[in-house]
């Protein structure tokens, strides 16, 4: 089964089971294939998803443990701090430049230069 948005502002996909086994060979080998509503398939996972709550506790448990654990590692805070300081380094060193082009110390032209090297990395 694969997943498509036909465009950027639908929420129709659709799903064609040849393409995962065979690889995507086009709409003629899906041509059984229609489109499901997103919601239709987030509905259809939530009734599966308490059918199994209902019946299994152990399950139940199984999964809001995973997902704590999950919410629970550092991993992306710990990437946003280094982007952060990072950040704050370039940001420092552009106003350096400034200060270094106002004194006098620098060309405009090596001032341009490094001014665009540091816009190119802060974006």
């Amino acid at each position: 089964m694969t997943r498509r948005a036909y465009n950027q502002t639908t929420t129709q996909t659709n799903q064609c089971g040849n393409a995962g086994l065979l690889g995507n060979f086009g709409i003629e080998n899906c041509a059984h294939s229609k489109s499901i509503e997103e919601a239709i398939i987030k509905n259809a996972f939530l009734d599966m998803f308490h059918l199994l709550a209902d019946n299994f506790d152990d399950v139940l448990d199984s999964v809001i443990r995973s997902v704590e654990e999950t919410l629970s590692d550092n991993e992306s805070a710990v990437k946003l701090y280094i982007l952060d300081k990072t950040l704050s380094s370039l940001e420092s060193k552009r106003k350096k430049l400034t200060y270094m082009l106002l004194d006098d110390k620098i060309t405009k032209e090596a001032y341009g230069a490094k001014y665009n090297e540091l816009i190119r990395k802060i974006n």
